[in-house]
């Protein structure tokens, strides 16, 4: 099981896990009000996110609101054509909680402005190498010629990755807790794309692991990489390396598994 906190193995990150478990089972009013005993600055801003959703789902409208005023104030949550499929955009655009949410968004968004300055150059960049990653779907649909659709893609994943580097050289790897609140799922779609192209394969993983133990090891990154690092081993090779595939998929260094699941809380 990949966890949805982050860092190491605190009893924060085994409640989060207990809220995740509630809510997957239903107990949704049970999970709200474990989920409201947290301490939210280590919540994971894309774990909020899913309560978030599920408070609406289930017309709880003050946790809710309580979660979002968070998104949009602390970790840059905007409601605009990146987010217009998330399940509560049109409510809040124009429907039931269209006014309230006018009415904070402005000062939510000024607040996370002014608290996140020293990371604009982040956010822009993230921006960018969002923007370009999904370019890929263009690039396949326009361009008939496989082999040079896959080119112009492979170029741009490498591009991506370069400035991910970069970026993490200068700032750390970056986060949902000092960028914004999807950023690590940015990454993480850097790395899936990359992981694809066989060249340079692992020297990426060994580019990108410092950034990640770094960040992880301060409670802002969390296990996510484990999966995507497994699942294109194993198109690569038929291996995987931490276990989060099923088991009749043979393990590389089977020996250090458990230490390295144990390193990365993943049960």
């Amino acid at each position: 099981m990949l966890t949805h906190a982050t860092g190491q193995c605190t009893v924060e990150r085994t409640m989060l896990d207990s809220v995740f478990r509630l809510v997957e089972v239903k107990e949704l009013p049970r999970a709200f009000k474990l989920f409201q005993t947290l301490d939210h600055s280590h919540v994971d801003p894309r774990g909020k996110l899913s309560i978030c959703i599920e408070a609406y789902l289930a017309g709880d409208s003050g946790l809710f609101k309580h979660i979002l005023v968070d998104l949009t104030a602390n970790h840059g949550y905007m409601n605009d054509s990146t987010t217009t499929g998330m399940v509560f955009a049109s409510d809040i655009t124009s429907g039931r909680y269209a006014v309230w949410y006018h009415s904070i968004e402005d000062s939510c968004r000024s607040a996370f402005e002014v608290s996140h300055a020293p990371r604009k150059e982040v956010i822009e960049t993230l921006k960018h190498i969002y923007a370009r990653d999904q370019s890929r779907a263009y690039v396949y649909n326009t361009i008939s010629r496989e082999s040079l659709a896959d080119s112009i893609v492979i170029e741009r994943d490498n591009a991506n990755f370069s400035e991910l580097i970069q970026l993490s050289a200068h700032y750390g790897l970056p986060n949902g807790y000092d960028d914004l609140y999807n950023a690590g799922g940015i990454v993480e779609l850097v790395l899936l794309h990359c992981g694809k192209n066989p060249t340079g394969f692992q020297d990426r993983w060994d580019a990108i692991m410092p950034y990640i133990n770094q960040m992880f090891d301060k409670g802002k990154d969390d296990n996510g990489f484990a999966y995507i690092y497994d699942m294109t081993l194993q198109f690569h090779s038929g291996q995987q390396y931490y276990g989060t595939l099923p088991g009749e998929v043979p393990v590389r260094d089977p020996d250090g598994l458990a230490a390295r699941r144990t390193k990365y809380c993943i049960r």
